[in-house]
């Protein structure tokens, strides 16, 4: 089962190609038909078939009714461009052809998700107009934390457990069946978990901290996400992917902000201190999930490692691809 998740992920975030990374946007090619097992791989990783032949594939029936998001940028397909509409820029040209109110000029990790489930694009909780709740929603938004203290008049991750509750509760007591979820989608569906880079970005740049001064407070990255997934599996999530942060010494805003020294450089350029702090959080992350699944009764909590993944792709970048790198920084 190991090799299977790791063969989606590598093929999804390989097709993102590094367009959901904070403050800046990786100008790439978005392009399925650039990797045409795509779809295939990331639907083996899940269990859900497709069939046919010369490319032309039918997707069967999905094992998961429903998909539920959660996180910061590196999920938000609009809460925030909602929130804040003049601060969203005119991202979306590679795949969407228009705006996508999403911090990615391609598709973020949860729309292969959606698309490899035969669901539509997950619509933000927040929009109003032209929403599609029927199969999911998704109440993740850029600047988001795991922990209280959020930025950017962005909202943590409480704050949309608390959205989805509410939600939850008035879909069932709608009883519109066709145009909301179902019980059964609540029970069933795929819940996806993508946060915590942004309470390390916080320590550094908004409360001025070292990169070995922000350590203290990593530990507690890892436990707010888990206090969430435990509060999802309370209200009948049992299917739920928790997602890594990714290496953070590698991104244009720490390597052209913070001040490092050559020597804290690894062969691929990217700062080995602050990529230290992420691997401690996705260490610690990684064993309060392995944790839950013991602890809780039939519990399918998967702690999902893109780090490995993204790392590769920076440090062997011609082997994927030509990528031209614009900095969009705040």
């Amino acid at each position: 089962m190991a090799g299977a998740w790791w063969s989606w992920i590598a093929a999804a975030v390989i097709a993102v190609a590094l367009g959901a990374f904070p403050y800046t946007y990786y100008y790439s090619r978005d392009d399925v038909a650039a990797f045409p097992s795509i779809q295939q791989i990331l639907l083996a990783g899940i269990g859900v078939g497709y069939g046919g032949s010369n490319n032309k594939t039918e997707p069967l029936r999905p094992c998961f009714p429903a998909l539920f998001g959660f996180g910061s940028s590196m999920a938000d397909t609009g809460n925030y461009a909602t929130i804040y509409p003049s601060r969203t820029r005119a991202s979306g040209q590679s795949y969407f052809a228009k705006p996508s109110n999403r911090f990615s000029d391609g598709r973020l990790l949860i729309d292969f998700w959606a698309q490899a489930l035969n669901v539509p694009l997950l619509s933000p909780y927040l929009r109003v107009i032209g929403a599609d709740f029927a199969r999911g929603v998704n109440f993740a938004c850029t600047g988001s934390t795991a922990r209280q203290d959020s930025i950017w008049g962005s909202y943590p991750l409480s704050v949309q457990l608390d959205q989805f509750k509410a939600f939850k509760q008035a879909s069932l007591d709608a009883g519109l069946q066709g145009s909301l979820p179902s019980k059964e989608a609540f029970e069933k569906g795929l819940y996806i978990i993508a946060i915590g880079g942004n309470d390390l970005i916080q320590e550094y740049f908004h409360k001025n901290l070292t990169v070995e001064a922000a350590q203290q407070y990593v530990p507690e990255v890892s436990q707010a996400i888990v206090r969430v997934v435990e509060e999802l599996y309370k209200e009948g999530a049992r299917t739920i992917l928790v997602e890594d942060v990714y290496p953070q010494g590698c991104t244009p805003n720490i390597l052209s902000q913070a001040a490092i020294l050559n020597e804290n450089l690894d062969a691929a350029g990217c700062s080995k201190p602050y990529n230290d702090n992420v691997k401690l959080h996705n260490k610690l992350l990684k064993e309060a999930i392995l944790n839950l699944n013991t602890k809780l009764k039939d519990p399918s909590i998967i702690f999902v490692d893109t780090y490995s993944v993204r790392y590769e792709i920076i440090a062997n970048a011609s082997l994927y691809g030509t990528f031209e790198l614009i900095f969009l920084l705040p």
